[in-house]
């Protein structure tokens, strides 16, 4: 019988929908830049997350991006599935700049695909300079992720969007490009035009991979 192989990607999920590629890692394990605000409100550790198979999962895809093959064998497989969207965690973050400098590898080798992701390691010094790297590829959109513990930065490099998540409800929203809500306030009417469909009333039928808002 024929051995098989497990891939590294998983297709879209509710939230981004099937058209999107997925690799995530463990919430907490690969987020040195975590927040308060994001450690309580991070949706990666609840629900689903807490799955057997879902902790098993992640914690192998974590051990996958300790081997050296790694980028090489993420490239094969983007190739061979013809993937055109690859969202960079759907849980999880880009915990070291080696890490960092894989996805530029597999962005470099995979100019058909649009990468895409949030990260709030911009605020680990240490890894700065390889998530200016991966932004200035035409073919990702990198996100910084910014709330109330973590400022927007004062210069944002190029190649690079900046959202926020929202988790108090008289919260002053700086500028951003971008705004999550923590569940319980998606309810709210709020004069912003920049809240993620999803995280609106009514529009819990946008998926990212028809709005592609944060791709493009």
């Amino acid at each position: 019988m024929a051995k098989v192989v497990r891939g590294l990607l998983t297709l879209g999920n509710g939230k981004v929908g099937q058209s999107i590629h997925l690799f995530s890692l463990p919430a907490l394990l690969s987020c040195p830049g975590r927040s308060p605000s994001c450690t309580e409100a991070c949706y990666a550790r609840k629900s689903r997350y807490l799955l057997p198979a879902v902790v098993e999962r992640l914690r192998w895809n974590y051990d996958q991006t300790l081997d050296p093959a790694f980028a090489a064998r993420m490239i094969r497989e983007i190739r061979k599935k013809g993937c055109l969207a690859v969202r960079i965690h759907g849980a999880g973050d880009l915990y070291s700049a080696d890490y960092v400098n894989a996805w530029v590898r597999i962005a470099s080798a995979c100019p058909a695909a649009r990468f895409y992701g949030y990260t709030r390691s911009h605020a680990v010094p240490e890894i700065l300079p390889a998530l200016c790297g991966l932004a200035g590829l035409k073919n990702v959109r990198l996100w910084f992720s910014c709330d109330r513990d973590i400022p927007v930065p004062e210069t944002v490099p190029e190649g690079v969007r900046v959202c926020y998540l929202q988790t108090e409800e008289q919260e002053a929203i700086p500028k951003a490009d971008l705004v999550f809500r923590v569940k319980r306030y998606r309810r709210q009417r709020l004069p912003l035009t920049v809240v993620c469909p999803s995280d609106s009333p009514g529009k819990r039928e946008v998926v990212c991979g028809s709005c592609q808002r944060c791709i493009k």
